[in-house]
C-alpha cells in the first residue's frame, strides 16, 4: 500500500511571519552541503540537530510547509523560547484548520550549515516534524534522484553545470511555488509545487471529476492520507495520463480523494527526471532535459 503523505499549505496564516525577534539566517554566508537522498514511504528526510545540545530530530523535507516539531521535550530545552503573544492559524492540505502557539531555537543544524534563530510551530502529528519552506528557501536545492545524493547550496553556482537542465516556467509568491498545468481538453490549471507530499498529481474531486469525463481507466483503492495530527486511510481514485508544461509532454498519476482540498504537484512526479533544481535566490526551477529512464 502506497502512502501519500502531504504537510502544512499556508493559507490564512496568522502570526508565523511577522514573529518577533531577529530574521532566521544560514550560515557560513557561502556554503555547498552534499548529503544521501533519503527517501522513505512519507517523503525526503534530513537529519537535524536542535539547540546548543544538539538534539536529534529527522525530519520531513517539505518545501510547502513551515517548520514545525512534535515534540514536548524539545520545548524545554534552553535554546528554545516561546514567542509572546505570536500564534498560527493556517490550512492543512485536507482543509483541516489547526492553531497554535509559535517557538523559536537559537540555532539548527543540517550538516556544517547552521540556521539561527527559527521560529518553528508545535503540532501534534504523525511524524517528528518538518524542515520547512523557511529553511528551504534560504538557499538553492538539487535533488538527484540518479546519484541519490541531496544538495543545498548558497547559490546556483555552487550546484555546478546546469547546461543539461530545462528551466521550467514557475511563479514564486513569497516561498510558495507555482506550476502551471495543461490537460487534455484544453484546461490549464496551477498547482502547487510541494516535495513534502510523495505522490504525483493531487487535485480536490471538482477538478478531478472534470478530467476524467469519459475516461475509463481510473483505479480505486485503499491509501493512507496525512497531515500534521491526523492519518485517515481514505478510498483514492486515480489514473496514469499525459499532462502539458507549456506543450511539453509529461507523465503523471493524477488523484483524488474526498478530504484533498489543494492542487499539488509531487515528489513523485519529479522522480521521473535526473534531478530538480530549486534556486530560491534567483526564484526558478529546474529539471533535467532526458527522463531518468534515458540517462541510466
Amino acid at each position: 500500500m502506497r502512502v501519500f503523505f502531504s504537510l502544512l499549505l499556508l493559507s490564512g496564516l496568522s502570526g508565523c511571519a511577522q514573529h518577533p525577534g531577529a530574521a532566521t539566517t544560514a550560515l557560513p554566508i557561502r556554503f555547498k552541503l552534499t548529503m544521501p537522498l533519503h527517501i522513505t514511504p512519507q517523503g525526503i528526510i534530513v537529519t537535524t540537530y536542535w539547540g546548543r545540545s544538539g538534539l536529534h530530530r529527522e525530519l520531513l523535507w517539505d518545501n510547502d510547509s513551515p517548520t514545525w516539531i512534535n515534540d514536548i521535550a524539545l520545548l524545554d530545552a534552553g535554546s528554545v523560547m516561546k514567542n509572546l503573544p505570536a500564534f498560527y492559524s493556517t490550512t492543512t492540505a485536507d482543509g483541516t484548520r489547526i492553531k497554535g502557539e509559535v517557538y523559536t531555537c537559537d540555532t539548527v543544524g543540517l550538516g556544517r550549515v547552521i540556521f539561527a534563530n527559527v521560529p518553528f510551530y508545535k503540532i501534534s502529528g504523525p511524524m517528528q516534524g518538518a524542515f520547512g519552506e523557511n529553511l528551504i528557501s534560504k538557499g538553492v536545492w538539487e535533488i538527484n534522484f540518479n546519484k541519490n545524493i541531496l544538495t543545498f547550496a548558497s547559490s546556483i553556482d555552487s550546484i555546478g553545470d546546469i547546461e543539461g537542465a530545462s528551466l521550467l516556467p514557475s511563479n514564486f509568491s513569497d516561498n510558495t511555488i507555482w506550476i502551471s498545468f495543461g490537460f487534455k481538453g484544453g484546461r490549464t490549471k496551477p498547482l502547487q509545487l510541494d516535495l513534502g507530499f510523495n505522490g504525483g498529481m493531487l487535485l480536490p474531486s471538482k477538478d478531478f471529476k472534470q478530467l476524467t469525463r469519459g475516461q475509463a481507466h481510473t483505479n480505486k483503492q485503499m491509501q493512507s492520507f496525512s497531515t500534521p495530527g491526523s492519518t485517515n486511510e481514505l478510498e483514492t481514485t486515480s489514473f496514469l495520463d499525459t499532462v502539458f508544461i507549456q506543450k511539453v509532454p509529461y507523465t503523471a498519476v493524477i488523484s483524488t480523494n474526498k478530504r484533498a482540498a489543494e492542487r499539488l504537484i509531487g515528489l513523485e512526479f519529479f522522480q521521473q527526471f535526473a534531478y530538480v533544481i530549486l534556486d530560491y535566490k534567483s526564484r526558478r526551477v529546474y529539471v533535467s532535459k532526458a527522463s531518468r529512464s534515458r540517462m541510466e
